[in-house]
């Protein structure tokens, strides 16, 4: 959203690598719906992917600060083009709740934040 000064996104993680995390971490046989309402998978995915980010070169305002994850896999049938490419208009539609939820998270944190100095 070009309104605001920081990315935020909606995630759907890969169920391989969810499951790697998963055992990894002490949840063997979760699913990724139970892995998505899971506060420190998601911390460690936002981790991974600002790491991926920052060694791709991209800039602190090109890498989104918050993040949404959703277990499943869009299709052609509804969020995607039979080329694989975003629709934008539903999946804004269908996550605008959530979208905003992060924005209005993000900018309580960054107020927050310079509250406290930082």
């Amino acid at each position: 959203d070009s309104l605001h000064s920081s990315l935020v996104a909606i995630v759907v993680p890969d169920p391989d690598e969810a499951a790697k995390w998963a055992a990894a971490n002490g949840k063997k046989g979760a699913t990724v719906a139970d892995l998505c309402k899971d506060a420190q998978f998601k911390d460690a995915v936002l981790a991974d992917m600002t790491k991926v980010c920052r060694a791709g070169g991209l800039h602190g305002f090109e890498i989104a600060r918050q993040i949404e994850l959703e277990p499943q896999e869009w299709t052609g049938d509804d969020m995607l083009t039979p080329t694989f490419k975003k629709k934008r208009g539903p999946l804004q539609k269908k996550y605008q709740k959530q979208i905003d939820a992060m924005y209005a998270e993000h900018s309580v944190a960054g107020a927050t934040g310079l509250k406290q100095g930082r």
